[in-house]
Protein backbone atom coordinates (compact mmCIF):
# COMPACT_ATOMS: atom_id res chain seq x y z
CA UNK A 1 0.00 0.00 0.00
CA UNK A 2 2.85 2.35 0.84
CA UNK A 3 4.48 1.83 -2.55
CA UNK A 4 1.24 2.43 -4.48
CA UNK A 5 0.48 5.52 -2.42
CA UNK A 6 3.98 6.92 -2.85
CA UNK A 7 4.02 6.30 -6.62
CA UNK A 8 0.53 7.73 -7.14
CA UNK A 9 1.35 10.91 -5.21
CA UNK A 10 4.67 11.29 -7.03
CA UNK A 11 3.00 10.98 -10.45
CA UNK A 12 0.22 13.38 -9.54
CA UNK A 13 2.63 15.85 -7.95
CA UNK A 14 4.80 15.99 -11.07
CA UNK A 15 1.70 16.44 -13.26
CA UNK A 16 0.42 19.27 -11.05
CA UNK A 17 3.83 20.96 -11.07
CA UNK A 18 3.80 20.95 -14.87
CA UNK A 19 0.24 22.21 -15.28
CA UNK A 20 -0.51 24.25 -12.14
CA UNK A 21 2.93 25.48 -11.15
CA UNK A 22 3.51 26.07 -7.44
CA UNK A 23 -0.13 25.63 -6.40
CA UNK A 24 -0.26 22.88 -3.75
CA UNK A 25 -2.98 20.45 -4.83
CA UNK A 26 -1.95 17.66 -2.46
CA UNK A 27 -4.44 18.41 0.38
CA UNK A 28 -7.32 18.55 -2.11
CA UNK A 29 -6.45 15.38 -4.01
CA UNK A 30 -4.76 13.13 -1.42
CA UNK A 31 -5.54 14.74 1.95
CA UNK A 32 -8.22 12.21 2.96
CA UNK A 33 -6.19 9.28 1.56
CA UNK A 34 -3.09 10.34 3.52
CA UNK A 35 -5.14 10.78 6.69
CA UNK A 36 -6.67 7.29 6.27
CA UNK A 37 -3.21 5.83 5.60
CA UNK A 38 -1.80 7.33 8.80
CA UNK A 39 -4.87 6.34 10.79
CA UNK A 40 -4.69 2.69 9.66
CA UNK A 41 -0.97 2.31 10.24
CA UNK A 42 -1.17 4.01 13.64
CA UNK A 43 -4.10 1.80 14.61
CA UNK A 44 -2.29 -1.40 13.73
CA UNK A 45 0.95 -0.32 15.41
CA UNK A 46 -0.87 0.75 18.58
CA UNK A 47 -1.93 -2.86 19.12
CA UNK A 48 1.27 -4.51 17.93
CA UNK A 49 3.84 -6.06 20.24
CA UNK A 50 6.06 -7.22 17.37
CA UNK A 51 9.16 -5.07 17.87
CA UNK A 52 10.83 -6.52 14.78
CA UNK A 53 7.75 -5.83 12.64
CA UNK A 54 7.55 -2.27 13.95
CA UNK A 55 11.20 -1.67 13.08
CA UNK A 56 10.63 -3.08 9.59
CA UNK A 57 7.79 -0.57 9.07
CA UNK A 58 10.07 2.19 10.39
CA UNK A 59 12.78 1.20 7.91
CA UNK A 60 10.26 1.19 5.03
CA UNK A 61 8.90 4.59 6.05
CA UNK A 62 12.42 6.02 6.40
CA UNK A 63 13.48 4.61 3.02
CA UNK A 64 10.37 6.11 1.42
CA UNK A 65 11.08 9.46 3.06
CA UNK A 66 14.68 9.46 1.79
CA UNK A 67 13.55 8.47 -1.74
CA UNK A 68 11.00 11.28 -1.81
CA UNK A 69 13.63 13.80 -0.69
CA UNK A 70 15.83 12.67 -3.58
CA UNK A 71 12.91 13.12 -6.01
CA UNK A 72 11.98 16.43 -4.44
CA UNK A 73 8.37 15.42 -3.70
CA UNK A 74 7.96 17.95 -0.92
CA UNK A 75 4.22 17.39 -0.43
CA UNK A 76 4.87 14.04 1.30
CA UNK A 77 7.61 15.16 3.69
CA UNK A 78 5.18 16.00 6.47
CA UNK A 79 3.21 12.79 5.90
CA UNK A 80 6.24 10.54 6.50
CA UNK A 81 7.53 12.67 9.35
CA UNK A 82 4.18 12.19 11.09
CA UNK A 83 4.28 8.47 10.35
CA UNK A 84 7.76 8.10 11.86
CA UNK A 85 6.74 10.19 14.85
CA UNK A 86 3.94 7.70 15.50
CA UNK A 87 6.11 4.61 15.02
CA UNK A 88 9.19 5.40 17.12
CA UNK A 89 7.39 5.74 20.48
CA UNK A 90 5.71 2.37 19.92
CA UNK A 91 9.06 0.78 19.11
CA UNK A 92 10.56 2.23 22.29
CA UNK A 93 7.64 0.97 24.37
CA UNK A 94 7.68 -2.59 23.02
CA UNK A 95 11.49 -2.81 23.28
CA UNK A 96 11.17 -1.62 26.89
CA UNK A 97 8.59 -4.35 27.54
CA UNK A 98 11.05 -6.98 26.27
CA UNK A 99 13.77 -5.63 28.55
CA UNK A 100 11.37 -5.38 31.49
CA UNK A 101 10.27 -8.99 31.04
CA UNK A 102 13.91 -10.02 31.50
CA UNK A 103 14.25 -7.80 34.55
CA UNK A 104 11.17 -9.24 36.25
CA UNK A 105 11.81 -12.89 35.31
CA UNK A 106 12.05 -15.32 38.24
CA UNK A 107 15.24 -17.36 37.81
CA UNK A 108 13.87 -20.13 40.05
CA UNK A 109 11.07 -20.83 37.57
CA UNK A 110 13.14 -20.83 34.39
CA UNK A 111 14.31 -24.40 33.99
CA UNK A 112 16.91 -26.85 35.23
CA UNK A 113 20.60 -26.44 35.95
CA UNK A 114 22.28 -26.98 32.59
CA UNK A 115 25.57 -25.69 31.27
CA UNK A 116 24.21 -25.24 27.75
CA UNK A 117 22.71 -21.93 26.57
CA UNK A 118 19.39 -21.25 28.29
CA UNK A 119 16.26 -21.06 26.14
CA UNK A 120 15.84 -17.40 27.18
CA UNK A 121 19.33 -16.74 25.80
CA UNK A 122 18.35 -18.33 22.49
CA UNK A 123 15.39 -15.96 22.23
CA UNK A 124 17.47 -12.93 23.20
CA UNK A 125 20.11 -13.89 20.63
CA UNK A 126 17.59 -14.15 17.80
CA UNK A 127 15.88 -10.89 18.80
CA UNK A 128 19.22 -9.05 19.07
CA UNK A 129 20.41 -10.39 15.72
CA UNK A 130 17.16 -9.36 14.00
CA UNK A 131 17.16 -5.83 15.43
CA UNK A 132 20.86 -5.26 14.73
CA UNK A 133 20.49 -6.64 11.18
CA UNK A 134 17.68 -4.19 10.51
CA UNK A 135 19.83 -1.42 11.95
CA UNK A 136 22.72 -2.14 9.56
CA UNK A 137 23.26 0.91 7.36
CA UNK A 138 20.64 2.75 9.45
CA UNK A 139 22.62 3.02 12.69
CA UNK A 140 19.81 4.62 14.60
CA UNK A 141 20.72 5.30 18.26
CA UNK A 142 17.26 4.26 19.48
CA UNK A 143 17.75 0.76 18.11
CA UNK A 144 21.28 0.56 19.52
CA UNK A 145 20.05 1.73 22.91
CA UNK A 146 17.16 -0.77 22.89
CA UNK A 147 19.46 -3.71 22.16
CA UNK A 148 21.99 -2.56 24.78
CA UNK A 149 19.22 -2.37 27.39
CA UNK A 150 17.97 -5.85 26.50
CA UNK A 151 21.52 -7.21 26.81
CA UNK A 152 22.01 -5.51 30.18
CA UNK A 153 18.79 -7.00 31.58
CA UNK A 154 19.66 -10.36 30.05
CA UNK A 155 23.04 -10.35 31.77
CA UNK A 156 21.40 -9.64 35.13
CA UNK A 157 19.08 -12.59 34.58
CA UNK A 158 22.02 -14.82 33.57
CA UNK A 159 23.84 -13.95 36.79
CA UNK A 160 20.76 -15.00 38.77
CA UNK A 161 20.47 -18.22 36.77
CA UNK A 162 24.18 -18.93 37.25
CA UNK A 163 23.70 -18.93 41.02
CA UNK A 164 21.70 -22.13 40.65
CA UNK A 165 24.96 -23.92 39.81
CA UNK A 166 26.70 -25.13 42.92
CA UNK A 167 30.33 -24.69 41.87
CA UNK A 168 32.20 -21.56 40.71
CA UNK A 169 33.37 -23.56 37.71
CA UNK A 170 29.81 -24.46 36.73
CA UNK A 171 28.68 -20.85 37.05
CA UNK A 172 31.48 -19.61 34.80
CA UNK A 173 30.91 -22.28 32.16
CA UNK A 174 27.18 -21.52 32.11
CA UNK A 175 27.82 -17.80 31.62
CA UNK A 176 30.44 -18.35 28.93
CA UNK A 177 28.18 -20.68 26.95
CA UNK A 178 25.32 -18.19 27.10
CA UNK A 179 27.40 -15.17 26.12
CA UNK A 180 28.97 -17.19 23.35
CA UNK A 181 25.58 -18.18 21.94
CA UNK A 182 24.51 -14.54 21.61
CA UNK A 183 27.80 -13.67 19.90
CA UNK A 184 27.66 -16.71 17.59
CA UNK A 185 24.10 -16.02 16.41
CA UNK A 186 24.92 -12.36 15.72
CA UNK A 187 28.17 -13.31 14.00
CA UNK A 188 26.20 -15.68 11.76
CA UNK A 189 24.14 -12.67 10.62
CA UNK A 190 27.32 -10.66 9.92
CA UNK A 191 26.56 -8.16 12.69
CA UNK A 192 29.32 -5.61 13.29
CA UNK A 193 31.27 -6.78 16.35
CA UNK A 194 31.36 -3.22 17.71
CA UNK A 195 27.62 -3.53 18.39
CA UNK A 196 28.30 -6.34 20.88
CA UNK A 197 31.25 -5.00 22.85
CA UNK A 198 29.49 -5.33 26.21
CA UNK A 199 28.66 -9.00 25.63
CA UNK A 200 32.16 -9.72 24.30
CA UNK A 201 33.77 -8.02 27.30
CA UNK A 202 31.58 -9.94 29.74
CA UNK A 203 32.53 -13.21 28.05
CA UNK A 204 36.25 -12.38 28.00
CA UNK A 205 36.14 -11.62 31.73
CA UNK A 206 34.51 -14.97 32.49
CA UNK A 207 36.94 -16.85 30.23
CA UNK A 208 39.85 -15.28 32.11
CA UNK A 209 38.28 -16.30 35.43
CA UNK A 210 37.67 -19.83 34.13
CA UNK A 211 41.30 -20.18 33.02
CA UNK A 212 42.54 -19.10 36.45
CA UNK A 213 40.12 -21.43 38.22
CA UNK A 214 41.00 -24.38 35.99
CA UNK A 215 44.74 -23.97 36.60
CA UNK A 216 44.25 -23.36 40.35
CA UNK A 217 42.49 -26.72 40.49
CA UNK A 218 45.77 -28.45 39.59
CA UNK A 219 48.63 -26.10 40.43
CA UNK A 220 47.37 -23.63 43.01
CA UNK A 221 50.56 -23.90 45.13
CA UNK A 222 52.89 -23.43 42.15
CA UNK A 223 50.97 -20.40 40.82
CA UNK A 224 50.84 -18.78 44.26
CA UNK A 225 54.59 -19.37 44.70
CA UNK A 226 55.35 -17.79 41.31
CA UNK A 227 53.17 -14.74 41.99
CA UNK A 228 54.81 -14.23 45.36
CA UNK A 229 58.43 -14.91 44.40
CA UNK A 230 58.83 -13.77 40.76
CA UNK A 231 58.73 -9.97 41.42
CA UNK A 232 61.48 -10.20 44.04
CA UNK A 233 63.64 -12.44 41.83
CA UNK A 234 63.25 -10.10 38.83
CA UNK A 235 64.18 -7.05 40.91
CA UNK A 236 67.15 -8.63 42.70
CA UNK A 237 70.67 -7.93 41.40
CA UNK A 238 71.83 -11.28 42.80
CA UNK A 239 68.86 -13.69 42.91
CA UNK A 240 71.06 -16.39 44.48
CA UNK A 241 71.18 -14.30 47.64
CA UNK A 242 67.43 -14.44 48.09
CA UNK A 243 66.12 -16.82 50.70
CA UNK A 244 63.99 -19.03 48.47
CA UNK A 245 63.02 -22.20 50.31
CA UNK A 246 64.67 -25.08 48.44
CA UNK A 247 62.34 -27.57 50.10
CA UNK A 248 59.27 -25.76 48.76
CA UNK A 249 60.76 -25.58 45.27
CA UNK A 250 61.66 -29.27 45.41
CA UNK A 251 58.11 -30.25 46.38
CA UNK A 252 56.68 -28.10 43.55
CA UNK A 253 59.07 -29.64 41.03
CA UNK A 254 58.06 -33.15 42.12
CA UNK A 255 54.37 -32.29 42.09
CA UNK A 256 54.57 -30.89 38.56
CA UNK A 257 56.81 -33.63 37.13
CA UNK A 258 54.51 -36.37 38.40
CA UNK A 259 51.28 -34.87 37.07
CA UNK A 260 51.78 -32.45 34.17
CA UNK A 261 50.95 -34.83 31.32
CA UNK A 262 47.82 -36.05 33.07
CA UNK A 263 46.81 -32.46 33.85
CA UNK A 264 47.08 -31.44 30.19
CA UNK A 265 44.84 -34.37 29.25
CA UNK A 266 42.37 -33.48 31.99
CA UNK A 267 42.18 -29.88 30.80
CA UNK A 268 41.50 -31.15 27.28
CA UNK A 269 38.68 -33.35 28.57
CA UNK A 270 37.20 -30.58 30.71
CA UNK A 271 37.05 -28.15 27.82
CA UNK A 272 35.54 -30.76 25.50
CA UNK A 273 32.86 -31.54 28.06
CA UNK A 274 32.07 -27.98 29.16
CA UNK A 275 31.78 -25.93 25.98
CA UNK A 276 29.19 -26.66 23.31
CA UNK A 277 30.79 -24.40 20.70
CA UNK A 278 33.83 -26.14 19.20
CA UNK A 279 35.59 -22.91 18.16
CA UNK A 280 35.06 -21.33 21.56
CA UNK A 281 36.28 -24.49 23.29
CA UNK A 282 39.38 -24.50 21.11
CA UNK A 283 40.11 -20.86 21.98
CA UNK A 284 39.63 -21.44 25.72
CA UNK A 285 41.79 -24.57 25.64
CA UNK A 286 44.58 -22.65 23.91
CA UNK A 287 44.27 -19.79 26.40
CA UNK A 288 44.35 -22.17 29.38
CA UNK A 289 47.37 -24.11 28.19
CA UNK A 290 49.17 -20.91 27.19
CA UNK A 291 48.63 -19.54 30.68
CA UNK A 292 49.95 -22.78 32.14
CA UNK A 293 53.12 -22.43 30.08
CA UNK A 294 53.53 -18.80 31.16
CA UNK A 295 53.25 -19.72 34.85
CA UNK A 296 55.69 -22.60 34.43
CA UNK A 297 58.13 -20.46 32.43
CA UNK A 298 58.25 -17.96 35.29
CA UNK A 299 58.73 -20.86 37.72
CA UNK A 300 61.64 -22.14 35.62
CA UNK A 301 63.23 -18.67 35.66
CA UNK A 302 63.05 -18.63 39.45
CA UNK A 303 64.64 -22.06 39.65
CA UNK A 304 67.47 -21.20 37.25
CA UNK A 305 68.24 -17.86 38.86
CA UNK A 306 68.13 -19.03 42.46
CA UNK A 307 69.45 -22.59 42.06
CA UNK A 308 71.00 -24.82 39.51
CA UNK A 309 68.38 -26.73 37.56
CA UNK A 310 70.46 -29.88 38.11
CA UNK A 311 69.75 -29.49 41.83
CA UNK A 312 66.29 -30.88 41.14
CA UNK A 313 66.57 -34.24 39.39
CA UNK A 314 62.89 -34.37 38.40
CA UNK A 315 62.79 -30.87 36.91
CA UNK A 316 60.85 -30.71 33.61
CA UNK A 317 62.11 -28.13 31.06
CA UNK A 318 59.53 -25.71 29.66
CA UNK A 319 60.34 -26.77 26.09
CA UNK A 320 59.19 -30.29 26.89
CA UNK A 321 55.91 -29.01 28.32
CA UNK A 322 55.33 -26.82 25.27
CA UNK A 323 55.95 -29.73 22.92
CA UNK A 324 53.47 -31.93 24.77
CA UNK A 325 50.84 -29.17 24.72
CA UNK A 326 51.20 -28.74 20.95
CA UNK A 327 50.96 -32.49 20.48
CA UNK A 328 47.93 -32.76 22.73
CA UNK A 329 46.15 -29.77 21.19
CA UNK A 330 46.31 -31.20 17.68
CA UNK A 331 43.29 -33.38 18.38
CA UNK A 332 41.26 -30.26 19.18
CA UNK A 333 42.36 -28.13 16.22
Amino acid sequence: MNQYFKDAVTSEYMFNQDFFGKIDMFPTIFGKCAHLFLENVSGVMANSFDVIGILIVIRIAHKSYEALKERGIACLYTHYEQLLSALWPRFDLVAHLHADSLRSADADRLGSEELRPHYITRRVAELSAALLSLNEGFNHPRVTKAVATIHAKHESLLLNLARKHRTPNGRLVFLINNYDHVLSVCDGRNIDASQLQAVKQAMDNRVGAFVDLELDKYYKRLIAFVKETAPAVSAAAEPESLRVDQGVVDSLVKEFSSSWKEVIENINKDVLAFFSNFLTGSHILQQTLTQLVLHYTRFEEIVRKCFRASTFKEFVPTARVTYQIKKSSMCFS
